[in-house]
């Protein structure tokens, strides 16, 4: 029996060795979810956005996928990604169109949008992008919590657009294309809220004149006098009116 004893002792160490390891398994969809919101709460908004893109990129269901697309676009809308952020919002509305964040991921993209504004001078695709999106959101929930700030957001846009035409169609007047300013300019005479009429009316009359209809020159110049008789460009319009004719 003193014999076996230092087998057995040997054999107790070897045993362990031989147990195989069990290897724990994979975070779970939920796990990920739930990291993800520990980490946007600390504003660590690119670990929260990595850390969602696992359970968008590599899991099954469905319904956690599109929550973690949602919950990516708009932590890229809060941490001021503003292109990723519509680039993913886009994304999330175009695959699903019905989901219940829909209308919050129009919201988001529209001001992501908005965002990327640049003055009326340069390019309006953003402003015309937002423009097209919060319409959209408003068709589509007309009681919107958001319809006081989307319709203040709207209207300042469409102002931008029609400040773009009317420097378009200024700059085709001061470069002699007189019949390509009309084109621009004639279209704002019927935006009645366009804060910068009295100059639409200022210019139609310059562009008139130079394309040799000068009926519809003075009849430009009237309607500025009529409408706005305190604007400035009556007394620009006079002086070209007494240079000119």
């Amino acid at each position: 029996m003193i014999r076996v004893l230092p087998y057995l002792f040997l054999l107790s160490f070897i045993l362990p060795a031989c147990t195989p390891k069990i290897v724990p398994p994979p975070p779970s969809a939920d796990h990920y979810l739930q990291e993800g919101e520990g980490f946007y709460a600390d504003k660590r908004y690119e670990d929260a956005i990595a850390t969602w893109e696992k359970v968008r990129d590599t899991f099954a269901s469905p319904e956690k996928t599109a929550h973690a697309q949602f919950r990516i676009g708009e932590t890229q809308f809060t941490a001021e990604m503003y292109p990723e952020a519509a680039a993913t919002l886009e994304e999330f509305i175009k695959q699903h169109p019905e989901h219940p964040r829909t209308d919050e991921a129009l919201y988001l993209l529209g001001l992501a949008y908005y965002q990327q504004r640049l003055a009326s001078d340069q390019d309006q695709t953003a402003i015309r992008n937002a423009k097209v999106t919060l319409e959209t959101l408003l068709r589509r929930t007309p009681d919107s919590p958001h319809k006081d700030e989307v319709e203040e957001i709207l209207r300042y846009g469409e102002q931008v657009l029609l400040e773009s035409e009317l420097n378009v169609g200024r700059f085709y007047l001061r470069t002699d294309h007189p019949g390509a300013a009309l084109l621009r300019l004639e279209p704002l005479t019927s935006a009645d809220h366009f804060t910068r009429r009295d100059e639409v009316y200022y210019l139609l009359g310059k562009a008139y004149f130079a394309a040799n209809r000068r009926d519809d020159a003075v009849e430009a110049f009237n309607t500025l006098y009529r409408l706005y008789p305190k604007s400035k460009y009556v007394l620009k319009a006079q002086k070209f009116v007494e240079k000119s004719f």
